[in-house]
């Protein structure tokens, strides 16, 4: 009698464990290179930083835990030889063939929406000195992949503060924004916060999944 008792506990066990596996196993998704919108301010250049920003989505993703993030060569292989429109807005037939070749029931793709800079002037010892605040914003989207339907929207914000001379100088891998050179690692500051914070908007939504 124990014998059979602790056989049919046995099967529970294993009958509970895959149940709840199964409802807590994080749902799989792929991330899309972002797009970039054209002059969106007077005093903003956007910057070719697509790949930056799904890189940074990537990783915010995986440090959530709330997703099952496919690993970005796996999509590259995948769909290297495939005409389809990976990057920026996806239309829903396109975001059907992607969940098909890659496995997954849900994509995240978007826009760099612009790169800015907000900028005060001001001297020391007779050298000119500029107070910048490179801003960025992310437009991000989640979508099924077997309805094309939408399932959530969220735009991030990121700021980058630096300080720089106004002199002739050479600085290397620096951008020009409005009439100001600034670093790129500033911008990619920048851009890098603004994917957290839409990414951690994202997992904080009440999905149903």
């Amino acid at each position: 009698m124990k014998a059979v008792v602790a056989k049919c506990l046995t099967i529970l066990a294993v009958v509970w464990g895959s149940m709840c596996n199964s409802v807590l196993a994080a749902p799989a998704l792929a991330v899309m290179d972002f797009g970039i919108y054209q002059g969106t301010a007077a005093e903003s250049m956007t910057v070719d930083d697509g790949e930056s920003a799904s890189a940074y989505i990537i990783a915010r993703l995986v440090e959530s835990k709330r997703f099952d993030v496919v690993d970005k060569m796996f999509i590259e292989d995948k769909i290297a030889d495939e005409q389809l429109s990976v990057s920026g807005i996806i239309d829903a037939d396109s975001a059907k063939r992607i969940g098909e070749l890659l496995g997954v029931p849900y994509i995240i793709y978007g826009n760099v929406v612009d790169v800015s800079l907000d900028s005060t002037g001001g001297s020391y010892s007779g050298i000119g000195l500029d107070n910048n605040t490179i801003i960025s914003h992310i437009n991000l989207r989640l979508m099924d992949t077997r309805t094309g339907k939408i399932l959530a929207v969220v735009k991030g914000k990121g700021e980058s503060s630096a300080a720089y001379v106004k002199a002739k100088v050479t600085r290397n891998a620096s951008i020009r924004l409005g009439n100001i050179q600034v670093s790129m690692d500033a911008v990619h500051n920048a851009v890098k916060k603004a994917a957290f914070d839409a990414v951690d908007k994202l997992v904080t939504k009440k999905l149903n999944l």
